[in-house]
């Protein structure tokens, strides 16, 4: 069984949600990692209305909606002390979104604001994402924490956690982006929590580049998911506005040259 080839609707090249779903479908994606939204937008996918929008589309070009992003963290920001009721807050509204709408992992991600720099920031994020694991008992949404961690410290929060509902997000370029970690090896060791992975790919801490063409070891990443017979979701998540204007190309074609390069990998 392949792996499933998905792109963030924040990666699309088409404005409104009718028109993001349509695009991804026409264009050989089998699914969405859709958003939450933010807090000063209440959270558009916590109205039942949005999501019935959201659920309507989905049938009509037969495109799934594996993951729930809830990008609001990087906002808010688990690892911070005194945000800890708003990040429980949009975790318990993703958690009702996903259960409504049967999207079966979130993604809560640790950066900008909630990036974890200190063992106060760790042990923040590890009581978040116990309160987001309790908050989907009772459900089949799994909760996958992705962060620039080091390896040691990715394992201790799975310990920490101490959850069967939590999981590792995988970012093929973000930890060698922010942290400068070689990404092969701590995927490799890491695998066994990992739930689903963003596919990216960039030259050092700077811009991204269609996949195949940085230095992130995106070949090498690409090669421990086949070695291990990965068949879940790979998700899009380039900058492909910055590698069209790059290289001269639109950001639809970019994306479509690496739809072309992952399936061609995985032929």
């Amino acid at each position: 069984m392949k792996m499933k080839i998905g792109i963030c609707v924040w990666c699309i090249p088409v404005q409104g949600i009718g028109n993001a779903v349509q695009w991804a479908a026409e264009n050989g994606l089998q699914g969405i990692e859709v958003d939450l939204g933010e807090a000063k937008d209440l959270y558009p996918l916590s109205h039942p209305e949005i999501r019935s929008q959201y659920d309507e589309l989905r049938n009509r070009w037969n495109i799934s909606f594996p993951t729930l992003g809830v990008n609001a963290l990087c906002s808010i920001g688990m690892s911070n002390s005194s945000h800890q009721a708003k990040a429980k807050e949009a975790i318990e509204k993703a958690v009702e979104a996903a259960e409504a709408l049967k999207i079966p992992l979130l993604q809560l991600p640790s950066f900008v604001n909630g990036e974890i720099h200190s063992e106060e920031d760790f042990h923040n994020t590890v009581e978040c994402l116990r309160h987001a694991c309790h908050s989907a008992e009772g459900t089949d949404i799994l909760i996958g924490s992705e962060n620039v961690l080091s390896l040691e410290d990715q394992l201790r929060l799975v310990e920490e956690v101490g959850h069967p509902k939590l999981r590792l997000y995988f970012d093929t370029r973000n930890p060698f982006h922010i942290k400068g970690y070689d990404v092969a090896p701590m995927l490799e060791r890491v695998y066994p929590h990992v739930c689903e992975v963003h596919l990216k790919d960039g030259v050092d801490g700077g811009n991204s580049t269609l996949l195949g063409k940085g230095n992130s070891g995106f070949l090498r990443s690409m090669e421990v998911l086949i070695q291990h017979r990965y068949a879940g979701w790979v998700i899009l998540e380039n900058d492909y506005r910055q590698i069209a204007a790059d290289n001269g190309i639109s950001p639809e074609a970019g994306i479509k040259s690496d739809i072309e390069f992952v399936q061609s990998i995985m032929a």
